[in-house]
């Protein structure tokens, strides 16, 4: 068990590990047929194994959740642990619609019985700040402070939390420096240790390290899905390699949510 949920007085940097939990809909993305049913079975099989892993660990974590999977699969929902934060990753994660952020802010506070005051843009698709604040949200992780081609480029956007018209944004964890995306992707092919050599920077940098993947990573996709740099590896192989990331970071920082880290973020 990592130690968690530490006092206030604790000054370490801190780690906020997040799942996007959401209808795996990267193939048809790229051209592949995969049905809805399909997609959200993928997902709720990874949420069973990375939600075990986190609870043997004790690891608070944040899971920024679209509706559309929350409904496929309410009792777990539910019934996570309450160390845990649920988040709004919008009503599905296909064809952001203006009121959606609104209305799943409504609608997974609704399934989890809790006060939801997060959320992330599908594929960090941010949207205007005030939008979300007039939402009632407190907090936005939609910023990944790099470049990715064909994506986005924010080589220039702060690394730190900051606040933007009375809302804290939360960006994604990179590296000093040459900015090396730490997201899912940057996980999945660094070699570990460079890995955490990149993480270990960041915290001493920024002083806390927002990490982004997926439950359906951890499901065991099966070939052809998608191109193979997406999905290996994937299901128990790269569990098993979470938990060593993660037991690797604890001696370095404390693990909290995204909420909670929100909460100690102060205009500059």
């Amino acid at each position: 068990m990592i130690p968690a949920d530490p006092p206030a007085t604790d000054r370490r940097p801190a780690v906020l590990l997040s799942f996007d939990a959401e209808e795996f809909d990267l193939p048809l993305e790229l051209g592949r047929a995969l049905p809805e049913d399909e997609q959200l079975a993928l997902t709720r099989q990874g949420w069973q194994r990375v939600v075990a892993l986190v609870d043997e660990l004790a690891v608070p974590t944040t899971f920024f959740t679209t509706v559309r999977f929350a409904e496929s699969a309410p009792a777990a929902i539910r019934e996570l642990h309450s160390r845990h934060e649920i988040a709004s990753h919008g009503w599905k994660h296909s064809g952001l619609e203006t009121g959606d952020a609104a209305h799943s802010r409504r609608r997974l506070g609704e399934l989890r019985a809790a006060e939801v005051t997060g959320f992330r843009a599908p594929r960090f698709r941010a949207l205007p700040t005030a939008e979300l604040r007039d939402a009632g949200f407190r907090y936005d992780s939609s910023l990944n402070p790099t470049w990715l081609p064909g994506r986005y480029c924010n080589l220039r956007a702060p690394r730190r939390p900051f606040i933007r018209d009375g809302l804290t944004i939360i960006p994604a964890a990179v590296s000093p420096r040459l900015r090396v995306p730490l997201f899912w992707l940057g996980f999945k092919h660094l070699p570990l240790p460079l890995y955490l050599r990149f993480a270990r920077a960041a915290l001493r940098d920024t002083g806390f390290l927002s990490l982004v993947f997926h439950p359906w990573e951890y499901a065991d996709l099966p070939a052809g899905i998608a191109p193979r740099y997406i999905i290996r590896p994937c299901g128990e192989a790269l569990l098993a390699r979470l938990r060593r990331m993660l037991v690797g970071l604890s001696p370095h920082a404390c693990f909290t949510t995204h909420a909670a880290a929100a909460q100690s973020v102060t205009p500059r």
